[in-house]
């Protein structure tokens, strides 16, 4: 039984899994390694392939229905900043305003505020 997943499916999947410590992988690991003479080792690659499906991984090619509900928030990818048409003018009519500094001692360390005025 050869099973293919992309790439992108199963980032998103362990993603999703270091999210919640890896608990089914863990269990997956656990389910490899256990001897007993109710679950015979021709039951354990179904249950795992079904166990993968249950969690939001499925192979290339499935045409069941899936039935996983992701609910990571979607990445949004940054826009592109856009160039000014023109020339920018670094010296154009200057703009007076008062400017309050604070330095707040925190810790053993300094921070400083600055605040305008206009």
């Amino acid at each position: 039984m050869k099973m293919y997943y992309s790439l992108r499916e199963l980032l998103r999947f362990f993603q999703r899994q270091q999210r919640n410590d890896y608990e089914v992988i863990d269990a997956l690991v656990n389910l490899i390694d256990y001897k007993s003479e109710n679950l015979p080792e021709e039951k354990k690659p179904q249950i795992i392939i079904d166990t993968l499906r249950k969690y939001g991984l499925y192979e290339v090619g499935f045409e069941g229905q899936k039935t996983f509900k992701e609910d990571v928030p979607k990445i949004k990818v940054p826009e592109e900043p856009e160039k000014p048409e023109g020339k920018t003018n670094w010296f154009g009519p200057s703009i007076t305003a008062q400017l309050e500094q604070y330095n707040v001692r925190i810790l053993n360390g300094i921070a400083k505020f600055e605040s305008f005025m206009n």
